[in-house]
Parts: structure tokens; C-alpha cells; sequence
């Protein structure tokens, strides 16, 4: 888990693949007239959703992993609670589901941390990290607009 602020970009760009640089170009690229949609750049590699949604409770959340994508969380309007834990100790809710690439877990409070996600920061998730994203500060659902972006782990790390 990376967690940062999109200006520190730099640090993860020098001397790896340009799918990095290219990851965050179109981060950087979105604002609120972007429409909320899945955007495409590699096929099933490497993709991005814009959403839209109102944040909600922590006991509405569920946290996932996935096995074959890396996430990057980076929010344009709006703000919300990102929920970072450990799953060893947690209760499988609903096994891998390829099409999704994700696990999902129940949430346990005694075992989690958290991150405010917010306009100019970022989070990365790797295979296999719990993460619980989306939900409110504040004890009030907000409106939010973020992007979130995939990539497929052969595709990170390779040379191509």
C-alpha cells in the first residue's frame, strides 16, 4: 500500500514502466466534466472507472482484495475514508470471483486503519491488500467523484 500526494508522483514515476506515468496522466487529466464511465488503455490490462456515488457507512462497506490487478484511488471532488486492514484475520464474505478479481471480506474495526482520501492525494492497493474504500467523513454521506484506476500486475513490472 502506497498512500500519497499526487504532486509526490515523481517518486513513483522515475525509472519504471511508463504505465506508471501513464496512470497518472490520466489521473491528472480528470475534473468535474469528465463523465463517469470506464476508460480503457490497454485492453484488460490496464483500465479505469470515473464513479460518482454518496460515501456510506462503515458498517455498509465491505473490504476486497483483488489477485491480478493493482488499484490507484485518487479522488476529484468530494472526500472519503479509505479502510486499509490486514485479512488473515478476517471472515471471507464471498470467495474470488474472476470477473471481478476481487475477495470480499467483513469489515473488523479492532483491525483496521484508515486514510482520508482527498482531492490531490492517492492511495495503491496491491494484490492482495485488504482496502475498504468509500466510505463517509464526518458521520454524513457526501457526494464524491473519483477515479480509480487497474493495473494488471504482468503489466506493472514488465519492461515493455
Amino acid at each position: 500500500m502506497i498512500l500519497d500526494l499526487i504532486q509526490n508522483r515523481r517518486f513513483y514515476i522515475a525509472n519504471s514502466h511508463d504505465i506508471w506515468q501513464r496512470a497518472f496522466d490520466f489521473i491528472l487529466s480528470v475534473n468535474a466534466e469528465t463523465k463517469p464511465d470506464k476508460y480503457i488503455f490497454d485492453g484488460d490490462l490496464f483500465f479505469a472507472f470515473v464513479q460518482e456515488f454518496e460515501t456510506k457507512p462503515v458498517a455498509e462497506g465491505i473490504v476486497e482484495i483483488h489477485h491480478q490487478y493493482i488499484d490507484i484511488h485518487a479522488v476529484v471532488q468530494g472526500r472519503e475514508n479509505i479502510f486499509y486492514t490486514e485479512i488473515t484475520a478476517l471472515r471471507m464474505v464471498k470467495d474470488y470471483t474472476p470477473e471481478s478479481d476481487d475477495v470480499v471480506f467483513e469489515y473488523n474495526s479492532r483491525i483496521a486503519s484508515q486514510f482520508q482520501n482527498l482531492p490531490g492525494r492517492f492511495a495503491i492497493f496491491f494484490p492482495g491488500e485488504g482496502h475498504m474504500p468509500g466510505i463517509l467523513m464526518d458521520n454524513e454521506p457526501e457526494y464524491i467523484k473519483k477515479i480509480v484506476v487497474k493495473i494488471h500486475n504482468s503489466l506493472a513490472w514488465s519492461t515493455r
